[in-house]
C-alpha cells in the first residue's frame, strides 16, 4: 500500500474495532458466539481483501500489515482476531500456489466478502500431520474425498477452506490440499468445540463423506501439502501474531486497574513485574514484526523467524495474563473481568499450529545446520 492508503486502512481498521468488535468481545466469548457482526463490519469496510492483489479487487496489502491488523483486533477480541487470521492465511496460501483459474474464481469472492479458512488437523494425525485418515482417490475426472478434520476455526461458517487430505498411490501415500466449499454436497460439519477460550472461533469439525469434487479444486499439485505447510513459515502468519494482541490486551485491561486502584502501584513487585512484562511484549512485538518484514522481502529467515515469535508469543502471553491477573487480585478472577477472558485466550497459541514443541524443534534443526555451517553467532538482524 502507499502511504495514503495505509493510513485509510489503520483509520478504517481503528473504527471498525472500537464500533463493532471490542463491544461485542464479551458477548462472543461468554456464549461462544460466532462474530457475526464485527465480520460484517470488516467486510463493509474491505478489510477481509486486505491480501487480496488489487487486480482482483482487494487492497493488495503486505504481511506486515496483515499482521498489524490481526494483533490491533486480537487486543479487542481473540475469537475476531483468529477467524481473521485463518482466512488471510487462505487467501496468501490460494496466492502462492493456486493457478490462474482458482485465483480467477475465488479473489473476487475473498475481497467481496467470502470467507476463508484451513482445515489441516485430525483427531489421531498428530501435530506433524503424518497420520492423515482423511483421503483422497482420483475417479476418473474427479475426486473422492472422505475422512473428517478437527479443530477447524470457523467450520461451518467459512465459504470456503484449504484441506489437507492424503492421496494413496502407486508412489505411496502423499498429501495434498483441495478446496472444499460450504455448499458442496456431501460436506457437513460436527458439533462447535466447547472450548477454554477463543470460544466464538465456530472451532468444530469438517466431515467429508463420499465427496466428489472437480479435479481442478487441488491446490498446486499432488504430493505438495508439506511444501505448502512449509510456505506457511515463510510467510510468517502464524498464530503468536493473536498472542501479541492477547499481551498488549493484558497490559492494557491492568493499566485500568491502576487507574481504578492507584494504590496498586505503589508496590515495588507490582511495578518490578509490570516492567518486566512490558519488556517482554516489547520483545515479543520487535521479533514478530521483523519476521513479517523478512515475510515481505521473501529473505530466507523468515521461516526461522517466525517460528521464534510463535513460541516466544505461547510464552509472553500467558506469562502477561496470568501474572497481571494475580496482581490485579480476586476480582480479576471473575467470570466477564477483561483478565480472567485473556487468561483462557492466552492458552490456546501454544496449542494452535504449529504448536510450540513443532516450531521449537524447527528452530533446533535450523541452529544445528547452521552450527554445521560454522554461521551460529551469526545475527538475524543483518
Amino acid at each position: 500500500m502507499n502511504s495514503i492508503k495505509r493510513s485509510w486502512f489503520k483509520e478504517q481498521l481503528a473504527q471498525i474495532i472500537e464500533e463493532d468488535i471490542r463491544p461485542e468481545a464479551a458477548a462472543v466469548d461468554e456464549h461462544a458466539r460466532f462474530p457475526v457482526q464485527a465480520l460484517a463490519a470488516l467486510k463493509r469496510g474491505g478489510l477481509l481483501g486486505l491480501l487480496v492483489p488489487e487486480p482482483y479487487g482487494g487492497l493488495g496489502g503486505s504481511i506486515t500489515e496483515f499482521t498489524y491488523a490481526v494483533e490491533q483486533i486480537a487486543r479487542a477480541c481473540s475469537s475476531t482476531a483468529a477467524v481473521f487470521f485463518f482466512h488471510g492465511q487462505f487467501v496468501r496460501r490460494l496466492e502462492d500456489f493456486g493457478n490462474a483459474e482458482q485465483q480467477a474464481k475465488y479473489f473476487p469472492r475473498l475481497a467481496d466478502g467470502y470467507l476463508g479458512a484451513s482445515s489441516w488437523s485430525e483427531l489421531q494425525a498428530g501435530a506433524g500431520k503424518n497420520n492423515l485418515s482423511t483421503t483422497a482417490r482420483l475417479q476418473g475426472s474427479r475426486l473422492l474425498i472422505n475422512g473428517s478434520k478437527a479443530f477447524c476455526t470457523s467450520a461451518g461458517e467459512a465459504d470456503v477452506y484449504s484441506v489437507l487430505v492424503k492421496f494413496e498411490g502407486e508412489d505411496g501415500p502423499q498429501t495434498s490440499f483441495v478446496l472444499v466449499e460450504k455448499e458442496d454436497l456431501n460436506v457437513s460439519f460436527g458439533q462447535s468445540w466447547n472450548g477454554m477460550g477463543i470460544r466464538g472461533s465456530s472451532t468444530r469439525e469438517i466431515i467429508c463423506a463420499e465427496l466428489s469434487l472437480p479435479h481442478d479444486r487441488i491446490l498446486s499439485a499432488v504430493g505438495d501439502g508439506h511444501r505448502i505447510m512449509e510456505q506457511n513459515k515463510k510467510n510468517a502468519i502464524h498464530p503468536g501474531i493473536i498472542g501479541l494482541g492477547v499481551a498488549r490486551a493484558a497490559l492494557g485491561a491492568f493499566l485500568t486497574e491502576i487507574q481504578e486502584r492507584p494504590q496498586l502501584w505503589g508496590y515495588q513487585n507490582t511495578r518490578m513485574t509490570v516492567s518486566d512484562i512490558a519488556t517482554s511484549v516489547d520483545a515479543l512485538e520487535a521479533l514478530t514484526y521483523l519476521a513479517a518484514r523478512s515475510a515481505d522481502d521473501r529473505k530466507a529467515q523468515s521461516a526461522f523467524q517466525a517460528m521464534q515469535a510463535k513460541t516466544l508469543a505461547a510464552q509472553v502471553c500467558v506469562e502477561a495474563a496470568d501474572k497481571l491477573l494475580h496482581l490485579a487480585g480476586a476480582r480479576a478472577y471473575t467470570k466477564g473481568h477483561a483478565l480472567e477472558r485473556l487468561c483462557r485466550d492466552a492458552k490456546a497459541i501454544g496449542l494452535m499450529g504449529p504448536t510450540t514443541e513443532i516450531a521449537k524443534e524447527y528452530i533446533a534443526q535450523i541452529l544445528l545446520e547452521e552450527m554445521q555451517n560454522d554461521n551460529r553467532l551469526r545475527p538475524c538482524f543483518i
